[in-house]
């Protein structure tokens, strides 16, 4: 039986999807490797034996925008990005500066169109934020307009740095500096932005959806560790309920609506899971939280090759990460609160 070929980059990390996969294709990791080491004939090469390219950050977006001519009409469903459908059966990945960059018109009519908050945020040239970077009255979010992750962050507010993370009670001349190098060197903006309300009635959750040909296939939504609120959580609660199905369905419909036909992406957000939703960033990739998939023997990949729908279980399900991830209830004899 054929299978699929899945060529999976920066795949050195242990709780990357290389974990636990449905079985139905061949994945292939790639360890400190990203699109942008491969070029044009290489690509092609993997397209036309009928493999696949699993990229894991939003700078390959802009390679990608490179390997074609913008007026032919070159498929490019085979990397594994969000698509736009270009028509006649071809899709390419979206044009980096259209959807990526934190002050795009996708952040910025947002709440209208999904009722999602994204706080209101200043834009500023790099020189001219130089200019005044001490000027900043606490908490305030500092980020590089680029899709960058963590590296383009700051996040000041004394009250919250025993969160960890990138918060820091003050904005220290050594901390800035590093941050505008990094901005010159992605040639981007930087905005300057409202933090979150520090509501306790708020939780982090990071959320992975499928959509495929215009249509949302599922969504894995994880309530994380309330102790470790960025990235590599130990444990947590996948949620399936009526609210994250209504706003999740809203934030596809928006992003259908602008363009996106297929994509197996991210984002970041607090709410308090009934009525109040901000959201921290859009990632335009797979994200680094797969380990869940493991514990629902969902696999959103295979699910996204074979434009399968899925559904993870009903309510909250409380889940340990470690080396295999899995939920409490499937422990044996294991018994915890919820």
């Amino acid at each position: 039986m054929y299978k699929p070929i899945v060529h999976q980059m920066r795949a050195g990390a242990p709780d990357k999807i290389q974990i636990w996969t449905d079985g139905s294709y061949i994945l292939k990791k790639h360890d400190k490797t990203n699109l942008v080491d491969y070029d044009k004939e290489d690509l092609l090469l993997m397209a036309n034996d009928g493999e696949f390219i699993l990229p894991a950050d939003e700078g390959d977006i802009r390679h990608a925008n490179k390997l074609y001519d913008s007026n032919a009409k070159f498929d490019q469903s085979w990397i594994i990005l969000p698509h736009n459908n270009i028509g006649d059966g071809y899709c390419q990945v979206i044009p980096y500066d259209q959807y990526v960059p934190k002050n795009s018109e996708i952040y910025k009519n947002l709440e209208e169109n999904t009722g999602v908050i994204y706080q209101p945020f200043q834009e500023f040239e790099i020189e001219e934020f130089e200019n005044n970077w001490d000027d900043w009255e606490t908490p305030r979010a500092f980020k590089t307009t680029t899709g960058s992750g963590s590296r383009g962050v700051i996040l000041l507010d004394p009250n919250r740095i025993h969160l960890g993370g990138k918060y820091v009670d003050v904005l220290s001349l050594s901390s800035m500096k590093k941050f505008i190098e990094f901005a010159k060197s992605e040639n981007c903006k930087i905005i300057v932005q409202e933090l979150v309300p520090n509501d306790p009635r708020l939780k982090k959750v990071n959320v992975d959806f499928v959509i495929r040909e215009g249509k949302l296939l599922g969504y894995k939504w994880t309530r994380t560790d309330p102790t470790a609120v960025f990235t590599n959580w130990n444990f947590g609660w996948t949620v399936n309920t009526n609210y994250t199905n209504d706003i999740m369905q809203k934030i596809a419909d928006y992003l259908i609506s602008r363009g996106i036909y297929n994509a197996m992406m991210n984002f970041e957000a607090f709410t308090d899971m009934q009525s109040i939703m901000y959201l921290l960033e859009f990632n335009w990739r797979y994200s680094n939280s797969t380990f869940e998939d493991q514990a629902a023997k969902i696999d959103i990949l295979g699910h996204y090759l074979y434009n399968k729908p899925f559904e993870f279980p009903i309510g909250e399900k409380k889940f340990s990460r470690y080396w295999q991830c899995a939920y409490y209830d499937d422990m044996k004899d294991y018994h915890c609160g919820k």
